[in-house]
């Protein structure tokens, strides 16, 4: 199968500096807010230290700031569903994994990878 393709090929991501929507490197106005932009290559996502914080205290809140909902709802509900495993032992170990991945993600956000 094929793997999702990024929307602009292999260039770093931007977002806008006033709505946080994903943009085209090249872009010079936002098309949804019609806000100017200075995008630069590798410019992280304008909510990525607050995901970052959310998601070392809240795994999965701080993925869903980001706009990636799919995957913190995902992260929010293993999270949960750790909590009454954490009797038969194998909780801890789910845990820090949506924990891990979390984190990872908010951090890679910060640096313009999706």
């Amino acid at each position: 199968m094929g793997e999702a393709k990024q929307p602009f090929g292999n260039v770093k991501r931007c977002y806008c500096r006033a709505c946080g929507v994903e943009l085209d490197p090249r872009s010079s106005i936002c098309p949804r807010c019609g806000v100017a932009q200075l995008c630069a290559p590798g410019q992280g996502h304008p909510n990525g230290v607050l995901a970052l914080v959310l998601n070392i205290f809240f795994p999965g809140v701080g993925t869903l700031v980001l706009g990636k909902v799919g995957t913190g709802v995902t992260q929010i509900l293993l999270g949960i569903l750790a909590i009454p495993l954490w009797f038969v032992g194998i909780g801890f170990l789910l845990s820090l994994g949506v924990w891990i991945w979390a984190v990872v993600i908010a951090a890679q956000s910060l640096s313009g990878h999706s």
